[in-house]
């Protein structure tokens, strides 16, 4: 006589769970126009057209490599002023403070 199986805590990767999936009966007529345009977009436009929405390139947008470097550069030179400037009012602050 075998032995009976008793449920694990560990999950059996080998088999799929149950699913549960309820379809809507609520007609959303946004969704039906959105899907006609979407589709009549699709069919206006070509595969091979560059001007066809969602061919984006940001390639030549892209900043060169020196014009990064000068933005770091006054990004860093900004930030060291303004850590200067922290500095002298607080011992300004702190001189203050002592009288």
């Amino acid at each position: 006589m075998p032995a009976p199986k008793l449920p694990s805590m560990f999950r059996n990767v080998r088999t799929k769970p149950r699913q549960f999936s309820m379809r809507s009966t609520h007609y959303d007529q946004r969704k039906q126009k959105w899907g006609k345009r979407k589709a009549q977009l699709d069919a206006d436009f070509s595969k091979d057209d560059p001007q066809a929405p969602g061919r984006l390139s940001f390639r030549g947008k892209r900043p060169s490599s020196d014009e990064r470097r000068k933005v770091q550069v006054r990004r860093l030179l900004r930030t060291v002023i303004a850590m200067i400037g922290l500095v002298y009012l607080s011992v300004k602050l702190a001189e203050w403070l002592v009288k």
